[in-house]
């Protein structure tokens, strides 16, 4: 997601863990038992800077398993995937199971970090994204384009989002996880994986869109403008998002229209559930 060298050569990658001969049946995965998975690792500090705030000096914990970026290369297989074979291959076969037919190529795994306003300029097409443990807050929110963005929900849901989109996250307490699974992207440079590395990352679960496996720049189907000119107008549309979530009473709670005399009145009410909720333009 970010341009600093996570990648390792293909040869000193970890054979990809084997699959029984003749398996039964397929073993659904649940929640808990990828939450089981995140909790046993140990995750890396992250030297991602898009996702800090300016003078941010606090840890940020997260890694990419499958693809990443290398300044110069490219594409490459993630140093992160060399060691955690077995948890890549459970989050693949989680991700398949939960979204299938979607494609993807690259994993981002975050633990206990608040993340700034941000794009990833290297993302192709949509990304989805899980929220796990227990924890309370911590809504993505999106730039979508409307007046306000749109806040959403994401513990133990899926959401399709496009990453290339200004987001951030609002404030959490709680132990939390993210996955986001996406492709990775490079318009300026092939994006293309070896023969051998894709082999690799087949057998690990990802199943491999056809923009890594050639050797061609990958286009985006839109043209965004820089960063730096959409995050700074993104943070201004989040502040007034957060008076908004202020004036309401906090995220999730809706305004209901009921007449009185010849007006009408808005009233706050409680949420019967925190799902997705986009504030009115």
């Amino acid at each position: 997601m970010d341009t600093f060298d996570e990648s390792v050569s293909i040869a000193a990658l970890a054979p990809a863990p084997v699959a029984p001969v003749a398996p039964l049946a397929p073993v659904k995965i649940s929640l808990d038992d990828v939450l089981e998975a995140l909790e046993a690792e140990d995750i890396p500090e992250s030297r991602r800077q898009n996702v800090r705030e300016l003078n941010d000096t606090s840890r940020v914990l997260g890694m990419c398993l499958g693809v990443t970026s290398h300044w110069t290369k490219g594409a490459k297989i993630s140093a992160a995937t060399r060691w955690r074979p077995s948890t890549t291959s459970l989050l693949c076969r989680f991700a398949q199971q939960e979204l299938p037919g979607f494609e993807f190529s690259s994993i981002q795994v975050n633990k206990d970090y608040k993340a700034a306003m941000h794009v990833d300029k290297n993302n192709l097409g949509p990304s989805y994204i899980i929220g796990l443990g227990d924890y309370s807050g911590g809504w993505l929110w999106l730039d979508d384009g409307s007046k306000l963005g749109r806040a959403k929900n994401i513990r133990n849901k899926w959401f399709k989002f496009d990453g290339r989109k200004p987001h951030c996250v609002t404030p959490f307490s709680g132990r939390r996880y993210t996955l986001v699974f996406f492709t990775y992207s490079n318009p300026k440079m092939a994006t293309a994986l070896s023969q051998k590395e894709q082999l690799y990352l087949r057998e690990l679960g990802f199943p491999l869109p056809k923009e890594v496996c050639c050797h061609a720049a990958s286009q985006p189907s839109m043209i965004y403008l820089p960063a730096v000119w959409r995050v700074p107008r993104a943070r201004q549309i989040f502040t007034d998002f957060e008076r908004e979530v202020l004036r309401r009473g906090g995220l999730g709670r809706r305004t209901q229209a009921i007449q009185v005399g010849q007006k009408k009145v808005g009233v706050m009410l409680e949420p019967l559930c925190l799902c997705a909720w986009s504030l009115p333009r």
